[in-house]
């Protein structure tokens, strides 16, 4: 598609969205409502506020909508997106005309950062995840451009976020925590939403940020495909994965951080992207995005309760990033074509445990290996292993503690260890037919114990594991190594998935293994088939187990 014909499908789905939504029509048996999620509210005013700009004749059409709106529940990031609704309505001379000065008092009051940081101090409140740094930000910034308080308060919130992300942040990505390890799509991200906010709030980007977002973006460009899929590992992926990459590409565009080379490859990247969004995650019968249903499965806190502020706000990132491109000069559209068998490690932290991504493709697809923490409580969940990870071949499960394909010991305590979190020794080779990743667990990880899921990562240096990976084209194999204390392991277990039920996979060092269906669903689909193997380990303190699995397009 031609990038005005994307454009003009994203505003004919927005409008779609808000005709049906009014109108309380459903899609896959849910009424569209504004009731339910916190962040609708400041959603759906962000959506009028984009059509009212392109069709300001509709004004009167939705006046009805606003009393409803201003009254509705709106938390964090529902904030964000109602105060960037109410400043493009002031920018375009509409704000007098859509809301009155009693309304407006209510939002004054309403829309404010003190839910997310503490005044004075700065410091986040400890319930949410450091990434609200910056939704904080953007709150006391656009409040500040609406003239409702003055620049303190963003100005303090900033320099919280530039100090985390300076004491957190190598390679571009910062820490999700407070150093413990949790590098995932918000890690990448984020250097490119405090740019973004910089620019959208009028203020300039320093240097060092520049360099850092120049960073992230080397990482996503390693990673590009003709699919326009994006982050396949950690929480919030599926649409949202794919639509950070072209996120993160926009913006260094913006600012100038590509050369020519890769400002083309960006921008084709960024039509396949989208492409994918209006074709894929979009269900034109059910005219809703679908991140839920037909066998797909997101997280939790983005259920399908956020029907209606789900389907808006990938619309105006779609949107936003293709009105980007749209100004910038155009290159001459270059196919995305990454080198076969072509390794790379890029290190998210430098000292302490090994925490870094590996990416290759293999002439037939792209994986992302990540050692990391998912930390509390994400540790013992799939989206966050050591596997690799790769789209429509291997996968996490959202939501719940399948445990795929990271074998587990059960031990005479009634607990499960899996080789997670405390990665170290991490090395790589390249042999005749590709590569060689080596990485060591000085202790497993507790994910289990008395048959219930353990929250925080829990160390036990009596059982350690050795993880070798030997990659392919066609062919991924994963060994692994176990010591386990005498009489410490009863048994061993491994769970795997696959999209395909013919998938060739090879087990070694399990006695007893079956193949079944499986209700297992990934962000993009179901999962055909699951794969389980286990093997009675009778008081061995030593023992190898593999699997090994052949592919192709």
């Amino acid at each position: 598609m031609k990038r005005e014909d994307i454009i003009h499908r994203l505003y004919q789905l927005m409008n779609t969205t808000v005709h049906r939504t009014l109108n309380k029509q459903q899609s896959f048996g849910h009424t569209l409502t504004l009731e339910g999620d916190p962040y609708v509210s400041g959603k759906f005013a962000l959506a009028l506020s984009v059509l009212l700009e392109r069709a300001p004749e509709c004004a009167g059409e939705w006046q009805g909508v606003w009393p409803a709106l201003v009254e509705a529940p709106c938390d964090n990031w529902g904030k964000y997106y109602f105060l960037q609704a109410l400043l493009k309505l002031q920018q375009n001379g509409q704000l007098a005309r859509v809301l009155t000065p009693e309304q407006l008092a209510t939002l004054r009051e309403k829309l404010d950062w003190r839910e997310m940081v503490d005044e004075g101090s700065w410091q986040l409140n400890p319930r949410f995840p450091t990434n609200f740094y910056g939704v904080a930000f953007s709150v006391a910034r656009l409040r500040f451009l609406l003239g409702w308080e003055s620049e303190r308060a963003s100005q303090g919130i900033l320099q919280r976020l530039l100090d985390h992300f300076r004491a957190h942040a190598e390679s571009g990505c910062a820490d999700e925590t407070n150093g413990r390890g949790r590098f995932d799509r918000y890690s990448v991200l984020l250097v490119a939403e405090i740019c973004q906010r910089h620019l959208e709030t009028g203020l300039a980007v320093a240097d060092w940020l520049k360099e850092a977002l120049r960073q992230a973006a080397t990482l996503v460009l390693a990673m590009l495909n003709d699919n326009g899929s994006g982050f396949q590992w950690g929480r919030s992926i599926g649409a949202y994965g794919d639509s950070a990459f072209n996120e993160i590409l926009a913006v260094s565009a913006r600012l100038g951080l590509l050369d020519p080379q890769q400002q083309a490859a960006a921008s084709t990247f960024s039509l396949a992207c989208s492409e994918r969004f209006l074709n894929f995650w979009y269900d034109e019968e059910e005219q809703s995005i679908n991140l839920w249903f037909k066998g797909r499965q997101t997280d939790a806190y983005r259920a399908e309760h956020r029907l209606v502020g789900e389907n808006i706000s990938l619309c105006v990132q779609h949107l936003n990033v293709q009105q980007a491109w749209a100004r910038l000069p155009a290159y001459e559209m270059s196919a995305v074509s990454p080198q076969p068998m072509a390794l790379t490690y890029t290190a998210f932290r430098e000292t302490g445990y090994t925490r870094g991504l590996f990416q290759w493709n293999d002439g037939l697809r792209t994986f992302t290996l990540p050692l990391i923490n998912g930390d509390r409580p994400y540790h013992a969940t799939s989206p966050y292993f050591p596997i690799p990870f790769s789209d429509g071949l291997f996968t996490g499960v959202a939501q719940g503690d399948a445990p795929l394909w990271v074998p587990g010991i059960h031990d005479a305590r009634g607990r499960v260890l899996r080789p997670l979190v405390w990665f170290s020794g991490c090395r790589h080779q390249q042999t005749a037919g590709g590569w060689e990743i080596v990485f060591e667990c000085e202790a497993l990880d507790v994910v289990a114990e008395g048959g219930e899921a353990v929250q925080e990562p829990q160390r036990d240096a009596d059982f350690t594991c050795r993880t070798r990976y030997l990659i392919a084209p066609g062919c991924v194999t994963r060994e692994d190594t176990f010591t386990c204390p005498p009489g410490g392991a009863l048994r061993i277990e491994l769970l795997a998935a696959v999209y395909d039920a013919q998938l060739p996979v090879v087990l070694q060092g399990y006695t007893h293994t079956e193949r079944r269906r499986t209700t297992l669903c990934s962000p993009t689909g179901p999962l055909a088939q699951e794969i389980i193997a286990r093997a009675e380990l009778c008081d061995r303190t030593l023992l190898t187990v593999s699997w090994q699995v052949h592919y192709s397009e």
